[in-house]
């Protein structure tokens, strides 16, 4: 994805870890926006630019088993919020999301963490769709004043 006012680009680091980075394109500044351990990989930017949505394995480190989190990029990781609990059900985890262009929704696919044709990446048990609560009375979403996290 490209960072508001096309600043820069958001792009996955796999090795040595999973890492989310910003790249800037006047300066040529790496910002790790992720800082952890786990398996961490960009998916998309919410429409204010404030957040990223990230696959990630934080809450089951030891496995391949992914959730949704939403990433505050303020270049520190800290702020991290979980949006889906897949992954804890041995075997299964949500990948796949796309945001929806007002950032009201986000569709993830649910799969099974098992490696054969009917259950790896793209073969899904069902897409959900994630709807914030706030949206219900605006036309948009913004991921920078916590509200659906009330």
């Amino acid at each position: 994805d490209f960072l508001p006012g096309d600043k820069g680009m958001t792009l996955a680091r796999y090795f040595p870890t999973w890492e989310a980075f910003g790249y800037i394109f006047d300066t040529g500044e790496l910002i790790n926006y992720t800082k952890s351990p786990a398996k961490d990989e960009p998916e998309a930017l919410f429409p204010d630019g404030k957040f990223m949505l990230l696959e990630s394995n934080r809450h089951n480190p030891d496995s391949g088993r992914v959730d949704l989190y939403m990433l505050r990029l303020d270049g520190t990781g800290k702020d991290v919020r979980r949006l889906t609990h897949f992954s804890d059900v041995p075997g299964h985890k949500g990948n796949n999301p796309a945001i929806s262009p007002e950032g009201c929704r986000i569709a993830v696919t649910k799969a099974k963490h098992e490696l054969n044709l009917n259950t790896i990446t793209g073969f899904g048990l069902g897409i959900y769709i994630i709807e914030f609560y706030e949206c219900k009375n605006e036309s948009s979403f913004s991921s920078g004043n916590g509200e659906c996290f009330r």
